[in-house]
């Protein structure tokens, strides 16, 4: 099994049954997102890494459009830390669009700053504070 993990233990394995199954979905014309078990906004991250790690850049920016959307609309829903803290450790940490997508629900909701997952992350991942600082810069 190839895993991608980082110090608290998430792992997004790559070649999950799951992952592979909705990505070979995607690449058959069909919708991903209507299979998963998880959480919407997770399953998208993991798509986002699923997509990069088989360079299916298509899958990938679909993935990324709908992370966004379901960010807008669930910032408060209870995957949102989980998606933190997914995109600010490998194999997202590189991925400047999530990262972005991730300031910006911060920066329109600071009072996610306060929620103990989210507050762990932006002290320990210095890449949150500078995605936040570009974010409140623009």
């Amino acid at each position: 099994m190839v895993n991608l993990t980082h110090d608290e233990g998430d792992s997004i394995p790559m070649d999950d049954p799951e992952l592979v199954d909705l990505m070979l979905r995607h690449l058959y014309g069909m919708d991903y997102s209507k299979r998963s078990e998880d959480c919407p906004i997770v399953i998208h991250a993991k798509m986002c890494a699923i997509a990069d790690f088989y360079d299916i850049e298509g899958l990938k920016t679909l993935a990324q459009q709908k992370l966004k959307s379901a960010v807008e609309k669930n910032w408060d829903g209870p995957g949102f830390v989980k998606v933190v803290s997914l995109v600010f450790n490998p194999p997202l940490e590189k991925d400047w669009t999530l990262q972005e997508i991730i300031a910006v629900t911060i920066g329109k909701h600071p009072s996610l700053l306060k929620t103990p997952g989210i507050e762990a992350i932006f002290n320990e991942k210095p890449n949150l504070a500078v995605a936040l600082f570009y974010y409140l810069l623009a």
